[in-house]
């Protein structure tokens, strides 16, 4: 189950920025980079990262689990970063035909290396939902048996 619900909240995560990413990597591409410059097209799509960001650890998280551990809010952060890697590169090659050096080769440059801040960030995220959701008391489960039937819920 915690295999399960660690790896939902990955392609969860991976998915809120990856829709985003379908959308401003093409108006980056071209309109944002010849009309304001790469550097501040690099950071207007970062921007669009790090509210990807804030959505899936709020909005998302909490509705996969009510607390995580730092291990598992990790796992789930990289767990994203490879889905998006993976997704990232299938569309450079196959669809642009870029190969994979030339395309990682990228992040050697200054808007790469923005956009690699936006998606470190994005890797971490989960973990600092954890953070602030750990200062809540998490719900206590309760589980009752009556009649040979066993019932659980989380009480808030």
């Amino acid at each position: 189950m915690k295999t399960a619900r660690i790896s939902l909240a990955a392609a969860w995560h991976f998915g809120v920025l990856f829709a985003v990413y379908l959308v401003s990597g093409p108006l980056r591409a071209t309109y944002l980079d010849a009309a304001l410059g790469p550097h501040t097209g690099a950071v207007t799509e970062a921007a669009m990262f790090l509210i990807a960001s804030i959505v899936a650890v709020s909005k998302v998280m909490p509705r996969l689990s009510p607390l995580w551990l730092v291990p598992e809010a990790l796992v789930v952060g990289l767990g994203a970063l490879a889905l998006f890697i993976i997704c990232d590169l299938a569309i450079a090659e196959s669809l642009c035909g870029v190969p994979a050096m030339r395309h990682f080769a990228r992040f050697s440059t200054v808007p790469g290396a923005i956009q690699a801040a936006a998606l470190t960030f994005h890797t971490f995220a989960p973990v600092a939902w954890w953070c602030e959701g750990s200062e809540t008391e998490a719900p206590e489960l309760v589980i009752q048996a009556s009649g040979g039937e066993v019932s659980s819920q989380l009480s808030s």
